[in-house]
């Protein structure tokens, strides 16, 4: 099973359309996206992968699970405040980072990527979802939806076996997220978590001891200084 999920932009329209996204929604997107660049741009994951593919699989992992507009953009951007190198040069949430990433992509957006980032998400969490009797209220549900999306497309395509994450060593980590997935309906993620266990022991041929340079070069005092100045960074 291979939820073909999208590794560009343009693949992510594409899903869009076929799912029956007006135009406007796709503009929208299309705007997030050039967020997303200015975000992450200059970033890699440990696998060596662009950052910039991992934002727009998460968001098209969110789409495969039926997820609403407004949550399918907060997948693209769910680790603005995480990974996220501001126009400042800096990273984290901070009023004036919130400040200008709600006049990128709007308040309601804004606010739901600051809840997201500080959803916690630990395999004694998952472990409690899965055990407990009772429904999550909409926004947990919606939380949890992403995070799965976010752990569905990191894990995708060996993404587990050349992952250099501590949890990736651990199969339960994978494990809970099939079984939540199945205890919430999001089939295709819980395909996806299965078929990244198999992976993980068949791995052989892939060379998982090497790692890459994730985090580019800065912008000089100089060039941060000029962007501002002339408004480029707004």
């Amino acid at each position: 099973m291979d939820l073909n999920l999208a590794q560009t932009n343009l693949q992510l329209y594409v899903q869009l359309r076929r799912a029956g996204a007006s135009q406007a929604e796709i503009y929208t997107m299309q705007k997030d996206y050039e967020t997303a660049c200015m975000l992450f741009g200059t970033l890699c994951r440990s696998t060596g992968r662009p950052f910039l593919c991992h934002a727009a699989g998460t968001a098209s992992a969110a789409l495969h699970e039926g997820a609403e507009f407004i949550d399918v953009r907060a997948a693209l951007l769910h680790a603005a405040y995480k990974h996220g190198r501001f126009p400042d040069g800096k990273k984290k949430s901070t009023p004036r980072h919130k400040a200008w990433l709600t006049q990128r992509v709007g308040p309601e957006l804004a606010d739901l990527l600051t809840v997201y980032s500080g959803f916690s998400f630990t395999p004694e969490d998952v472990r409690g979802y899965i055990a407990s009797d009772n429904v999550p209220d909409d926004l947990t549900l919606r939380l949890i939806r992403l995070k799965l999306a976010n752990d569905v497309d990191d894990s995708h395509s060996f993404g587990a076996a050349l992952g250099h994450k501590a949890r990736y060593q651990d199969p339960t980590w994978l494990t809970l997220r099939k079984e939540l997935s199945e205890k919430l309906g999001f089939a295709n993620s819980a395909k996806a978590f299965a078929q990244a266990l198999e992976e993980c022991g068949d791995a052989d041929w892939l060379d998982t001891q090497t790692e890459f340079v994730r985090v580019g070069y800065l912008r000089s005092i100089v060039n941060q200084t000029f962007r501002a100045i002339t408004g480029k960074d707004r």
